[in-house]
């Protein structure tokens, strides 16, 4: 717990730092609210830093020096801004030592929860390898040879590699979603200070509601649970959903979208880079990049210079991850096959194939006889029908859709109908839902996009009442005003989850530390002279690189000097 704690320190510090040069240097001044600016900041923070991580890796191990080396460099540079010094001091000048010592309080329980024993199944087939890669050789080219699920490539990843050095024994790595988990606490908490002290605007209310439901579905769902205790980049993927449809929802309010505000103040801009972000996380965030960008083009659509911009910060933010993905399998966007190279390391047709199938076609997940050929719908159906725990999908997608035909219905029928961007938020969740269930029908992948309807609905009612019941503000505003209103009501259920982790889950047997990965026995086996580990069931937890459950014949060492952290390449004829 305090290696976590510590570490999420140093991370709000330097994100924040990098995040807030970040929103001056876009010159987005019409977001004013400092928590609003704060919570911005340290996602915008994360995402350069990941990034800049996985860029880096291309180069250079992850080694916890280069991590170090790294925040320091980009906070050193962000504070050469005299606009961002500016505001840190401001935001220093709010910060008390009780409202320090009630952030510490917050972060006890989600250290607690986030400190167990990693179970997560994708941890061990290839998440913690992927990040073992990265800290020791950096990204490696044709890893995907040796695993096809080394393909899979994520900036959450970069970020994760210098926090899991090899001196702490496979025991941390779930620090980095419990940061995530930490952002998300810190939102909750800041907008209900808004909505306590009677200022909240819609975007506060669908931010409320939004972690209210995911924290009740992460309560009440193992399956997701175990994901927010392993460094899965579904969980930054779910939490930066919300945040940008959160954003958009800013963007489009009537205080921010006004006819005298410059263009170059737009905040639209920051929604399109949160989006690309969550795209480097992982491919499933292509549905939020796709609206949010027709959501930023249409706002632009009469400026030809903010369009070229929006689409260099895209472009320029997905590289690290299109160039790393090219390394370690010769697909830019893997599992695809879309765009794909010829490279000495990249996988065969039939493995790309074999690969995509596995997420992408439903019609090959069940056994189904040699002349049985059915339908799309069919498959589906035949697969949520298979598990009692699938069945609970189609029916939270229906409640979706539901709440989705409300919110559309009210746009037509309503005197009071509801503003630009709430078309805008139902149609991320409806675009999520649609493009997921004709991939990749995994509940994880599409538990952000099924929360948006509700959570706007729930929103809209829960501002409707408020505002009816209260409606002059508080005179008091500010941020230290609001985090002390919002901690009020966190303070409780965070006391309650921490003493509910450390008699259930034993915390205070790994104060400093988590327990480290299963280890598993595991075959020592040799190929063209690369020595490798194949654990029972594939699955290697904390099994020495490379770990697999068999390479192919056809794999050799690329630069056998350098051993596998020079990579691997497939041979093209018999040698």
């Amino acid at each position: 717990m305090l290696y976590f704690i510590c570490v999420w320190i140093g991370l709000l510090l330097g994100c924040g730092i990098i995040g807030l040069a970040l929103l001056h240097r876009s010159q987005v001044k019409v977001i004013e609210r400092r928590g609003d600016r704060i919570i911005l900041a340290l996602w915008l923070g994360v995402i350069a830093l990941s990034n800049t991580l996985l860029l880096l890796s291309l180069i250079t191990p992850l080694t916890p020096l280069t991590g170090l080396g790294v925040i320091l460099g980009l906070s050193a540079v962000s504070l050469l801004s005299t606009p961002t010094r500016v505001e840190l001091n401001r935001i220093r000048a709010t910060l008390s030592p009780a409202l320090v010592l009630r952030l510490l309080l917050l972060a006890l329980p989600i250290a607690a929860l986030t400190t167990g024993q990693v179970t997560w199944f994708d941890t061990g087939l290839y998440h913690y390898q992927s990040i073992q890669y990265l800290a020791r050789f950096g990204t490696v080219p044709g890893t995907a040879l040796v695993l096809s699920n080394l393909g899979f490539t994520s900036s959450w990843f970069a970020l994760a590699a210098p926090l899991n050095a090899a001196v702490l024994e496979t025991r941390v790595s779930a620090v980095t979603n419990g940061f995530a988990v930490l952002l998300a606490a810190i939102h909750l908490w800041i907008s209900l200070g808004h909505c306590i002290n009677r200022r909240a605007f819609l975007s506060d209310w669908f931010a409320l509601a939004f972690w209210g439901l995911l924290l009740c579905l992460g309560l009440g769902l193992q399956s997701l649970s175990k994901i927010f205790v392993s460094p899965s980049p579904d969980v930054p993927c779910i939490l930066l959903t919300g945040v940008t449809t959160w954003l958009i929802l800013i963007c489009s309010a009537p205080a921010v979208r006004s006819p005298r505000q410059p263009i170059r103040g737009e905040p639209s801009i920051l929604a399109l880079l949160l989006a690309a972000g969550a795209m480097t996380l992982k491919l499933v965030a292509f549905p939020l990049l796709l609206i949010t960008g027709l959501f930023y083009l249409i706002r632009h659509r009469y400026n030809f210079y903010a369009i070229l911009k929006g689409s260099l910060a895209t472009g320029l933010l997905l590289s690290p991850l299109l160039l790393a993905s090219l390394m370690t399998s010769g697909c830019p966007l893997f599992p695809s096959a879309l765009f794909c190279v010829d490279l000495p390391w990249s996988l065969d047709q039939a493995t790309i194939q074999d690969v995509s199938n596995s997420t992408h076609n439903p019609t090959t997940w069940n056994d189904w006889g040699p002349t049985e050929q059915p339908s799309w719908f069919e498959a589906l159906q035949q697969w949520f029908s298979s598990n009692p725990s699938r069945q609970f999908l189609p029916i939270s997608i229906g409640l979706s859709l539901g709440c989705a035909a409300i919110i559309i219905a009210l746009r037509f029928l309503s005197r009071r109908s509801p503003g630009e961007g709430q078309i805008w938020v139902t149609a991320v969740g409806l675009s999520g839902m649609a493009f997921l269930l004709l991939m990749s029908p995994f509940f994880r992948f599409l538990v952000p996009y099924i929360l948006i309807s509700p959570a706007l609905l729930l929103a809209v009612v829960l501002r409707q009442k408020w505002d009816k019941h209260f409606p002059q503000p508080r005179p008091r505003d500010s941020l230290r005003s609001q985090l002390l209103s919002g901690f009020k009501l966190t303070l409780p259920l965070a006391l309650v989850m921490l003493v509910v982790s450390i008699n259930l889950a034993g915390s205070n047997q790994r104060l400093i530390l988590p327990p480290p990965l299963r280890s598993v026995p595991a075959l020592q086996q040799q190929v063209n002279g690369i020595i490798y580990f194949s654990p029972q069931q594939n699955l290697c937890w904390a099994t020495e690189l490379p770990c697999a459950g068999m390479i192919s014949s056809d794999v050799y060492l690329r630069q056998p000097e350098h051993g596998i952290g020079g990579g691997f390449i497939r041979a093209r004829v018999p040698l």
